[in-house]
């Protein structure tokens, strides 16, 4: 599932705004909404009605990495963050 601003959000994965989903190669995307708005009770509604097992990942999509994030990932580990790397993942990046 991607969130974020509908302008940064469309550069990654054009017409998922306006499709609410993409497919390709057996991967389906499904638009989040915009981070911007409110949240789109309705169509969450619909998705958890449809999906059989949880969504294997929420990506927040933004148009400019953080520099100090990026040294704090790779800083963090070598090749794959820890359960608690990732736990702790959006809280630093909310407090850049």
């Amino acid at each position: 599932m991607l969130t974020g601003r509908k302008l940064d959000v469309e550069q990654l994965a054009p017409g998922i705004s306006s499709q609410f989903w993409l497919e390709h190669q057996g991967t389906v995307l499904l638009w989040g909404g915009d981070t911007d708005q409110p949240l789109d009770n309705d169509w969450f509604s619909k998705i958890k009605a449809l999906c059989h097992q949880p969504i294997d990942a929420l990506i927040w999509v933004k148009h400019i990495i953080s520099e100090s994030l990026l040294l704090w990932i790779t800083a963090s580990s070598d090749d794959m963050l820890s359960p608690q790397e990732i736990d702790t993942l959006p809280k630093n990046y909310l407090s850049l």
